[in-house]
């Protein structure tokens, strides 16, 4: 059985505690709810030590796992692609939460149970998510500044900052688990005369265009970024030299054979791509000069094409 709640910031502890209220309390029942919201007040104080949400999350829910004997709770933010588990959260019974501050979604928490919810427990819950409501505004409003200053506003692909980080973790993960990183970086041909005869608002759109391209050629594991400009690097994990070959001509003849309609004008382009794979002297620095001299062959030979960096040729022969 589900029972759904809208939980507002304007619903807080003295609301629920104003007397004549429809839940006509006896002086027990009072003390009783001053309780809860004097454990409300300490939830909010505790939430706000941190402002990860993952972290808010468990804390919130360890805090009412010592007073209500809840088996399981799932926070989900669409807008932020999150889906937070915690405990069994396949019961029977759930209490669902809209939360809202000022009108503005936070997302759905979900609290699970093996048997019904008591009366009291529904009101504890109710009072426990007034503290949690402003501890999590901040947290989202935290996370989507960090996503924003890793994100490329063109494309909605990840920038330069993040590929510096991301990159060191996969080159670290491979040298545990033992297994083959590759690198691509690809470089749109001919880009600045796209922008002199067609204009800039023409040349963005390629730039989408072709990020889209590229996304569409690889596996969900792949990682794509917007190095800057005209120019995007592809961390193609667990993928040895031939793997990694494979995908770079398929992004290179989906890029040829497309064409990329802007208003009434079509347009065309073509891509050069550096190849290479991790070595184990490599740094992140060190892999990535690699793929970015071999992306300069590829122009400095005709463009429209992928150059493999030399040192793995050498290795492969």
């Amino acid at each position: 059985m589900s029972i759904v709640s809208r939980i507002t910031s304007d619903r807080d502890v003295r609301e629920l505690l104003q007397p004549g209220s429809a839940d006509s309390m006896t002086s027990t029942s009072k003390r009783t709810r001053l309780a809860q919201s004097v454990m409300a007040l300490r939830i909010s104080g505790v939430l706000q030590t941190t402002l990860d949400v993952n972290q808010i999350i468990a804390i919130f829910g360890q805090q009412i796992l010592s007073t209500i004997h809840q088996v399981g709770i799932r926070y989900s933010n669409s807008d932020l692609d999150l889906d937070i588990r915690i405990g069994d959260t396949d019961t029977e019974h759930e209490f669902c939460h809209e939360l809202v501050v000022n009108n503005i979604p936070l997302g759905t928490l979900r609290v699970f149970n093996a048997a019904p919810f008591s009366r009291a427990e529904s009101i504890f819950i109710d009072y426990a998510l007034c503290g949690l409501l402003f501890p999590l505004r901040n947290a989202l409003l935290y996370q989507q500044a960090l996503n924003s200053a890793r994100k490329d506003p063109l494309t909605g692909l990840n920038n330069r900052a993040c590929l510096d980080d991301n990159l060191r973790r996969e080159i670290e993960l491979a040298r545990r688990r033992n297994d083959p990183l590759s690198l691509l970086v690809i470089d749109i041909d001919y880009f600045k005369r796209i922008n002199d005869m067609h204009g800039h608002s023409a040349g963005d759109f390629v730039i989408k265009s072709v990020a889209r391209c590229i996304r569409e050629c690889l596996r969900s594991s792949d990682m794509l970024y917007r190095w800057g400009g005209e120019e995007f690097v592809v961390i193609l994990s667990n993928t040895e030299r031939n793997g990694a070959m494979y995908v770079a001509e398929r992004i290179r003849t989906t890029i040829a054979q497309a064409v990329f309609n802007a208003g009434q004008v079509p347009l065309s382009a073509t891509v050069s791509i550096g190849l290479t794979t991790l070595r184990d002297d490599d740094s992140e620095l060190s892999l990535f000069k690699r793929a970015d001299t071999a992306l300069l062959h590829a122009k400095a030979d005709g463009r429209n094409q992928i150059q493999q960096a030399d040192a793995d040729t050498a290795a492969a022969a």
